[in-house]
Parts: C-alpha cells; sequence; structure tokens
C-alpha cells in the first residue's frame, strides 16, 4: 500500500471512521459469505468469489478473515445470534413468557422461520459440520449456548420442579438437537413438508416434556 493510500486509510470519510469502515466491510463478507456458501456451497467456495459477492477487494478480505474457515464460522455465529434476538424478542411478547403453551408455539415459529431460509439452513445445519476441528468446536460451543436459556424458561413457568441442573442440561441439549435435525431434514427435503406441520409435530415433542413435568408437580407431596 502506498503513502497515499496509507493516508486515505487513517481518515475519517464519508462520515466514518477506519475502525466503523473496516466493520461496515467485515459485514459485508459476511453477508457474502452467507449468500455463496448457503448457494454453492463452503466447499467450492473461493476468496475470488466472496470478493466479487460482497464488492470489494482480496485485500479487504484479509483484512477481516485469516481465510475461508474463518468467514464461515463468522458467517454461522452470525445465524445463530440472529435466532437468539428473534428467541428474546419473541419469548418477552405479552402472553407468551407465562403461558408453556403459547412459548412452545411461538418458539417452534420462531425457530422455523428462521430455518426456512435455505442459505441459513444449508450454512449452519450442513456446511459447518466436518470441515475442521476448530469449527466441530464452534458448532457444539454455540449449540450449548442454547441451553442456558431454556433452562431458564423452564425453570421460570416451573420454579418449583425438582429436575436437578444436569438433567435439566441434558433435556435442553435433547430439544436442540431434536431441532436441529428435523430443520435439516425439512431443508434437505426442499420444504416438502408445510410448515405448520413442521410446528405442529416438534410442538408434541416439547408438549410431551412439558406434560411429564407438569404430572410430577402434581404428583409431588404437599409442603407440610
Amino acid at each position: 500500500m502506498g503513502g497515499r493510500e496509507q493516508e486515505m486509510e487513517g481518515r475519517t470519510y464519508g462520515g466514518l471512521s477506519p475502525a466503523e469502515r473496516a466493520e461496515r466491510r467485515r459485514d459485508a463478507f459476511v453477508q457474502a459469505g452467507l449468500e455463496v456458501f448457503g448457494t454453492s456451497g463452503f466447499r467450492t467456495a473461493t476468496v475470488r468469489g466472496v470478493c466479487e459477492q460482497a464488492g470489494l477487494v482480496t485485500r479487504y478480505f484479509y483484512e477481516s478473515f485469516d481465510n475461508m474457515e474463518a468467514l464461515l464460522g463468522a458467517v454461522f455465529e452470525d445465524c445463530l445470534n440472529d435466532l437468539l434476538g428473534r428467541l428474546d424478542t419473541t419469548f418477552e411478547a405479552p402472553g407468551v413468557a407465562a403461558n408453556p403453551k403459547a412459548m412452545i408455539v411461538a418458539g417452534l415459529k420462531c425457530f422455523f422461520a428462521w430455518a426456512e431460509d435455505p442459505r441459513v439452513a444449508r450454512v449452519c445445519l450442513r456446511e459447518v459440520v466436518g470441515v475442521s476441528p476448530s469449527l466441530d468446536a464452534l458448532w457444539t460451543r454455540t449449540m450449548k449456548g442454547f441451553v442456558p436459556m431454556l433452562v431458564a424458561l423452564a425453570r421460570g413457568v416451573y420454579p418449583s420442579s425438582e429436575i436437578d441442573e444436569l438433567e435439566a442440561e441434558v433435556l435442553a441439549i435433547a430439544v436442540t438437537g431434536a431441532l436441529s435435525q428435523a430443520a435439516l431434514r425439512w431443508h434437505v427435503d426442499g420444504h416438502r413438508i408445510p410448515r405448520e406441520t413442521m410446528i405442529a409435530a416438534t410442538a408434541r415433542v416439547l408438549r410431551g416434556i412439558q406434560l411429564t413435568i407438569e404430572a410430577d408437580l402434581a404428583s409431588a407431596p404437599a409442603p407440610d
């Protein structure tokens, strides 16, 4: 990079600082990665193709990412953070948090609306798995991020439940696994099954957990 170019890089331009411009470029690459990985797949993608999709030159790619694997991880995390944000908003809606049945239906509607984007489903449920040990670890870590939220929701509705922390954690892991596999099959089949059917079927699984918790509470001896 020449002296003149370096000088321009360090200046505020268009009302944006160098750090803000770099962040915008990074966001552009993440969105481009979603499009490229989500339509053509990670294994055939190239830095050049991502740069063309983002409308940016190659040197800006390496400003933000060491390699394509790092970009795939960033796209995956961005998609999952989007889902977490949507779920937070969904569960904070009036009439949802205190109603287990409403919570289940609202949460599943939110999840399958998110998973209906074929690019998101392909990246999060197919492309990121099996690429490398570091990405597999990222996938596991990110999936575990849903566990505290699910446990907290259940504890909020059933504060007197005697399910211990370890069992609650395993239940949450089982739920995330079941939903991710259902969404993967839905994606692979080209959404052949209507979204409403996906919601209704998976709601039965979650309702089964709900009803067993309620049955345990109903049969518990009354406190002295």
